[in-house]
């Protein structure tokens, strides 16, 4: 297509639309198209989920395709990193426990690895939620802590969400939930605290989210 000269600035913009909007067009279905081949591929869960017993490497290396997946569509991504302390804990160190109190009611694309540990905290469960904004991982959250209160574990959780200006790998993810854990363990256990807003901790007995003192304290 072509204008010839002199042009008439109208007819000029309405072309430049329509080629903006034809664009537009092929890009939205070329997106629908990768979506439709994904979606006859299976999730890294459920390929894994064919293995007899899927090695740390590659859960981790299932997570990272997660992330890379909610980055190509911009879908939403929650990370927990989660630990039990207390008298029960320590008395039953082995990562078992924890470990079955997360698994139990997850979806099928759900993935779960474990941070095995010989040191005083004891081992940390990761657990990835593809697909799921805030409300729904701090449900999920919420729903272990009370789990782990009934089984005499005092619960601890750190999340870290994509997207996110600080993420930029997998390992960006872990990190930010392990700083989110350290801030609800330093809490006393049984708190839930988000690595966005590490100035707040969720107590699931209140159902209330509760600024921390730390700030007080400081001052």
């Amino acid at each position: 297509d072509y204008l010839g000269k002199p042009y008439d600035a109208e007819e000029l913009a309405a072309r430049v639309e329509v080629l903006l909007r034809t664009r537009a067009a092929f890009a939205a279905q070329a997106q629908r198209q990768r979506r439709s081949a994904d979606a006859d591929e299976l999730r890294p869960a459920e390929r894994i989920a064919g293995s007899a017993s899927p090695t740390s490497e590659e859960i981790r290396g299932a997570m990272a395709e997660e992330l890379a997946r909610a980055a190509r569509y911009s879908d939403p991504l929650a990370l927990l990193r989660i630990a039990a302390s207390g008298s029960v804990a320590a008395a039953e160190p082995g990562e078992g426990r924890l470990e079955a109190l997360v698994r139990d009611g997850l979806r099928r694309v759900d993935l779960v690895d474990v941070i095995p540990s010989d040191g005083p905290g004891g081992a940390e469960v990761l657990l990835l939620l593809p697909d799921t904004h805030f409300p729904g991982a701090l449900t999920v959250a919420e729903r272990i802590v009370l789990r782990g209160r009934a089984a005499g574990l005092a619960v601890s959780i750190g999340v870290s969400f994509f997207p996110n200006r600080d993420t930029v790998s997998f390992a960006d993810m872990v990190t930010h939930a392990g700083a989110a854990l350290a801030e609800a363990r330093g809490a006393g256990g049984g708190k839930i605290c988000l690595f966005q807003y590490q100035g707040y901790l969720y107590s699931p007995e209140s159902a209330d989210l509760t600024a921390t003192q730390a700030a007080d304290e400081g001052s």
